[in-house]
């Protein structure tokens, strides 16, 4: 019985941490295609730096503003804390630099994408995680 009780109470704690680092989405619009299709699952883990190149999942708050719009999104970092604007964002009203610890994502196909020139630099305490896996 004290065996059980605590097999459980592990699982538990296990289940608690993995909820806290770990987070599953379902991607949803065309932006990361061909790297990413609509309805495809990743799976992300939350990290303490990430770099260029990386595919993350953040939230929005609120979403975008449009009926069923999901509060997060996936996308790839395109630049990190200290280095300049992307010259794919030139013309848009971001500072020069991207801030310390924030993050610039841009989606694969930008032509759909809602991507940083719509909701600025991404603040760390939004990123959910990089994606290491991916359904078929």
């Amino acid at each position: 019985m004290k065996r059980a009780l605590a097999a459980a109470g592990l699982a538990a704690a296990g289940l608690l941490l993995a909820r806290r680092y770990c987070t599953v989405v379902t991607v949803r619009g065309h932006s990361m295609n061909p790297t990413l299709v609509d309805g495809q699952r990743v799976f992300a883990v939350r990290r303490t730096r990430y770099r260029a190149g990386d595919i993350v999942v953040f939230r929005v708050a609120g979403g975008a503003g449009t009926p069923g719009d999901p509060h997060h999104r996936v996308k790839r970092v395109i630049a990190t804390g200290g280095m300049p604007r992307p010259a794919a964002f030139d013309g848009s009203t971001l500072p020069a630099m991207v801030p310390a610890g924030h993050l610039a994502v841009a989606g694969d196909n930008a032509g759909q994408s809602q991507d940083s020139r719509h909701l600025g630099y991404i603040p760390p305490a939004d990123v959910l995680g990089r994606v290491r896996l991916r359904s078929r």
